[in-house]
Order: structure tokens, then C-alpha cells, then sequence
């Protein structure tokens, strides 16, 4: 019969648990923001969250200004908020490359094309148009 590697698993002995966490100084303070973007925050969590979705599900990107008014919080505090999540989101995506079979929805790519009629997936020409010689 196997043995239990979890059961098994070599552990701290008392002396080193006392030499590592004997002092109160040597005892790490943590809390459930430790490490995260919204460490030594003295604004709710929540606050944070309903941040993040909005950021996150704004499509055309959310000013510190309207979150401002969405949050009800000082634009300081707004601006802090936004450039720390904006800050985070952009790291984390520098970590990531896509690869393999990409699908995207709800794209518009490229600018303005000379000619052609405005709005999306117009395939005609206006009139005014006229090809050069």
C-alpha cells in the first residue's frame, strides 16, 4: 500500500516554528487586501469591486470622472482607483499572449475610408464619390 504523501510531507519542527515566529515582530501581519491592488485602502470593498466592474465593462473605457460620479467618492479617490486597476489589468495582460485560433466579437478595426457612406458594415459608396483620374 502507498503511502500518503500528504500525511508524509516533511513538516517545521517546534524549534524552527520558535526560531521563525518566536517575537511578535517576526509574526507577519496580513490582512485580506495584502498584496492586492487594494491594499491599505480605508475604502469599503465594495467600492472596489463595483470600480472594477465598471472599468471592466465599460467598452469604450470609463474617465476617473465617471467614476467619480458612479463611486460618489473625491476625484483624487477616483483617480487613484482608476490608475491603480488600469495599472494592474495592464501587467497582467503584458503576461498573457494570445495564440492559436483567435475569435473576437464586436470589433471595429481600421478608420475612415474616403467615399464611403458613414456607420458600420456600410458596404456602398455615397455619391459625392468620384474616383481619381
Amino acid at each position: 500500500m502507498a503511502q500518503d504523501r500528504i500525511q508524509f510531507q516533511p513538516g517545521m519542527s517546534m524549534p524552527e516554528f520558535i526560531a521563525q515566529y518566536g517575537t511578535e515582530e517576526q509574526c507577519h501581519q496580513t490582512s485580506l487586501t495584502a498584496g492586492a491592488v487594494m491594499e491599505s485602502t480605508k475604502l469599503p470593498l465594495t467600492t472596489w469591486f463595483l470600480a472594477i466592474h465598471l472599468i471592466s465593462q465599460a467598452k469604450t473605457g470609463l474617465s476617473a470622472m465617471a467614476l467619480m460620479r458612479q463611486l460618489e467618492v473625491s476625484y483624487p479617490t477616483a483617480w487613484r482607483i482608476h490608475h491603480k486597476l488600469m495599472t494592474a489589468m495592464g501587467e497582467r495582460e503584458e503576461r498573457y499572449r494570445l495564440h492559436g485560433a483567435v475569435q473576437i466579437d464586436d470589433a471595429y478595426l481600421g478608420g475612415e475610408r474616403r467615399g464611403w457612406k458613414a456607420g458600420r458594415g456600410r458596404r456602398t459608396r455615397s455619391r459625392s464619390w468620384r474616383p481619381s483620374r
